[in-house]
């Protein structure tokens, strides 16, 4: 069983992120069209969260016992560490073998980075979003036992205290030691909405709240810290997220989820399409950063190509290259690595 809004919205998210990154390496010291749109992508993450507590609900029974517990994260922790002890492994391989084409984008090819980024040090750049769908899956059984127990609202008042102190000020320790806490609003968001849907209520009229709540939530937010001189920057307050961060994700994330009902992207071949790159957001999550490295590194052979050209090119190759190895797993028997 798929649902067809969590797909568009995975697929949305996959292609922001990529975006995001993409446009990261075509940012000037001038505020101008790339520098806005590059900012008010940030809403991407907060999907991903949505997307990941959405699905995961549509299977809970293994959750009522121990056993099924322990087996439950077995099969989930090995669908999100193997992709990214393979990502590590192949890119730290190709900045070792091949300077030229690959500078690493902060992947360093000696022991000591292999060794950071096997347990997810803060210092392997890409490490946190892996890690927070760790941490995520780790906390996501004991919310499904407050949930059946009528005590969800016990971890609702924890993280919002918790995500309050981080706005007024963030913790002075890691914050990849606790930036679940405040994602984890979203995968309560997640459990709203899917028991929305299941009990057949309003789910638009729902999504309008929320996005209207968001966005209200977001404007006076943005208010408070031009007058307090606050970083403006959604970057800025993501890590760890505060409500400034979260309220805009959400106010973005319910429109594209309210937009995914309309007719338009209901046609077969639509849905086919982004479906495709939902299944496999989290595979292209890791291709893609390869490509950007090969594609960033490439401006030293045929100069600068320009936002738009960069994105066309590392999104294409990056479908290309996840095309291609789901071809081979299927020709030699594997099952590759998706979302479900």
């Amino acid at each position: 069983m798929r649902f067809t809004h969590i797909d568009f919205l995975r697929a949305i998210s996959i292609i922001g992120v990529i975006a995001i990154h993409v446009l990261y390496y075509n940012l000037t010291s001038k505020v101008n069209l790339t520098t806005a749109v590059w900012n008010y992508l940030h809403f991407v993450v907060t999907g991903f969260v949505l997307c990941s507590g959405y699905v995961l609900l549509r299977k809970t029974d293994s959750l009522k016992t121990l056993t099924g517990t322990l087996g439950w994260y077995k099969k989930r922790l090995i669908r999100l560490i193997i992709p990214y002890y393979i990502y590590v492994i192949v890119h730290i391989l190709l900045t070792y073998f091949l300077p030229n084409f690959f500078s690493g984008l902060g992947v360093k090819a000696n022991f000591n980075y292999f060794f950071q980024a096997l347990f997810f040090s803060n210092s392997v750049s890409i490490s946190w979003l892996p890690l927070l769908f760790v941490q995520l899956t780790i906390l996501f059984p004991l919310l499904i036992f407050l949930l059946r127990k009528n005590l969800l609202y016990v971890y609702l008042i924890f993280s919002l205290t918790i995500t309050f102190l981080i706005t007024v000020k963030p913790f002075p320790f890691n914050y990849y030691e606790y930036m679940f806490i405040p994602w984890s609003l979203i995968t309560l968001l997640a459990i709203y909405l899917f028991n929305v849907e299941k009990s057949k209520l309003n789910f638009t009229r729902h999504l309008l709240f929320l996005a209207i709540t968001g966005g209200i939530i977001f404007a006076i937010l943005s208010f408070l810290w031009t007058s307090l001189h606050r970083p403006m920057y959604l970057i800025d307050n993501k890590y760890p997220p505060n409500f400034f961060y979260l309220s805009y994700g959400v106010f973005i994330t319910m429109l594209m989820l309210y937009i995914s009902r309309f007719s338009i992207f209901l046609r077969k071949g639509i849905v086919d399409f982004y479906t495709y790159i939902s299944k496999n957001s989290y595979s292209l999550y890791f291709i893609h950063y390869m490509v950007l490295d090969f594609v960033v590194e490439s401006r030293k052979f045929i100069g600068q190509h320009g936002a738009i050209i960069d994105f066309s090119a590392v999104i294409s190759l990056s479908l290309l290259i996840s095309y291609l190895i789901n071809i081979i797993s299927k020709t030699i028997k594997i099952s590759p690595i998706n979302n479900s």
